[in-house]
């Protein structure tokens, strides 16, 4: 077996590798049909069935490069994406006037495509681009659509054993691993990833935390990663739930609230788990594993796979515990190739960065803060909103919270808190919440009102879409608190 998905409902489309290899032909022989070149992008914006496997290996097959699209995307938001990234193609359930475009119907069905390319199409300009290789997409804090080319290409060794990062890592050869991250997000890596080593690939079409642990126990998985949305969640329903399975998890992106991990940590063995800092642009990864996290509460732990340094604004170093900009330099780290315009990232001696904020502490643990764009000005003090969101958090009435800065005539903006509570709010809520953070926090950084909101907009993977909070649309009506 390579790759099982299941659907909402917990019924499976099973793929055996031998099928796997048919249906990537398949595919593989549609693409030629539509004269794609070598190194052409191909954007597939399907859920996660065979469908997108099949696509996605029979495009790599040809040389493309890959995109994976967001099968809910509106279709303003596609319309912009595809006119930073103009792919060659894009493979999906309908057709669309946004660009080239196939019905994954068309395509794998035999019949003849409705649209297609009206000339042979180019490359994407890659220095090998015969090589399969894969795309990402990100706004970071601006809300604009930006594409980055992944460096190095889908290829590995035919005598693979193991990838050394895997092993030290907890993850090995012939796992059975669990992807609940969607599929155009951190689960594409770990899909094709797992493939690459032998992993029996249990992928979800939609995560709900009853369901990932029943298909934990249901097919013995012993490796999965989760982002801090889903670990909430999943706590949330786990006590009976039988996990002995389970060798290794993995933890992505930073800003899980410290709690959080103390209660994923005493359900799983704190040296089975491992916390990870990287960014899309790919210039190094942190990590930490649970029992070490324990001796460095917050941090994202030591750098990996390079160096890392904090500076202040001057550009000098900052002192250890000195909150500055983190700037990142790896063997293999440069700047990002990105699709469409965009600004370069700051970069100092081969030390670049992508905007966000923190420090090391005398042993060379590194915590972060946030970004730069999410800052928060009182007065003067510089008030990074995912410290106030980790302590709401720790509110056993809260079950999400996000801060932004609301304009003050005097400090120019003060700290406001929304929250979703976890049972209809009381009045003595907010004064609960300002007394918990007070107790943690300078008072700038107190949130100085508090809004009740029945949900807070986040990402399918759980990030939170600050764009989507931009205080003169929060605050369009009177504040309720």
């Amino acid at each position: 077996m390579a790759v099982t998905f299941v659907r909402p409902d917990g019924t499976e489309r099973c793929l055996t590798w031998s099928q796997l290899t048919r249906e990537a032909d398949v595919a593989y022989r549609a693409l030629l049909a539509l004269r794609l070149r070598p190194g052409s992008l191909v954007c597939v914006q399907l859920p996660a069935a065979p469908e997108h496997v099949a696509v996605t290996l029979g495009a790599w097959r040809l040389g493309a490069t890959m995109l994976a699209l967001d099968p809910r995307m509106p279709q303003a938001e596609l319309d912009r994406l595809v006119g930073v990234a103009k792919p060659a193609l894009l493979v999906a359930a309908r057709p669309s006037p946004a660009c080239p475009s196939v019905t994954v119907a068309e395509l794998l069905g035999g019949k003849e495509p409705s649209r297609s390319p009206e000339a042979p199409v180019g490359g994407t300009g890659t220095a090998a681009p015969a090589l399969p290789r894969s795309a990402h997409t990100t706004g970071g804090t601006t809300g604009h659509p930006r594409v980055i080319l992944r460096q190095h290409p889908w290829v590995y060794s035919s005598d693979l054993r193991s990838l050394p990062d895997d092993r030290e890592f907890g993850v090995g050869l012939g796992e059975r691993q669990l992807v609940a991250v969607p599929l155009h997000h951190v689960g594409f890596t770990r899909l094709y990833h797992g493939l690459a080593l032998d992993h029996h690939v249990v992928v979800m079409e939609a995560f709900s935390p009853g369901l990932a642990l029943e298909l934990i126990h249901r097919h013995s998985i012993s490796y999965f990663l989760v982002v801090p949305a889903m670990m909430r969640l999943i706590l949330d329903c786990v006590a009976d739930a039988d996990l002995s399975s389970v060798q290794t998890v993995h933890i992505s992106s930073a800003g899980c609230p410290e709690p959080v991990i103390r209660a994923w940590m005493r359900r799983f063995p704190p040296e089975r788990v491992w916390y990870t800092y990287a960014m899309q642009e790919r210039l190094g990864s942190v990590w930490i594993r649970g029992d070490e996290w324990l001796e460095h509460p917050g941090s994202v732990g030591r750098p990996r796979t390079c160096e890392v340094r904090i500076e202040r604004p001057s550009g000098e170093l900052a002192r250890p515990n000195e909150v500055g900009e983190i700037f990142i330099r790896g063997e293999y780290s440069r700047q990002p190739r990105y699709l469409g315009s965009g600004p370069r990232l700051k970069e100092h001696d081969g030390f670049l960065s992508v905007g966000d904020f923190g420090h090391l502490d005398e042993d060379g643990y590194l915590y972060v803060l946030g970004r730069q764009a999410e800052m928060i000005n009182v007065g003067g003090v510089k008030v990074f909103p995912a410290e106030v969101e980790q302590i709401l958090l720790q509110h056993p009435g809260v079950t999400d919270a996000a801060v932004v800065g609301r304009p003050e005539p005097y400090l120019g903006e003060v700290v406001h808190a929304l929250v979703v509570p976890r049972a209809p709010a009381t009045s003595s809520l907010e004064s609960s919440l300002i007394t918990l953070c007070r107790g943690q926090l300078v008072e700038e950084k107190v949130p100085m009102s508090v809004e009740v909101m029945a949900s807070i907009p986040r990402t399918s993977t759980g990030k939170l879409r600050r764009r989507d909070l931009v205080p003169g649309r929060v605050f369009s009506e009177p504040l309720s608190t």
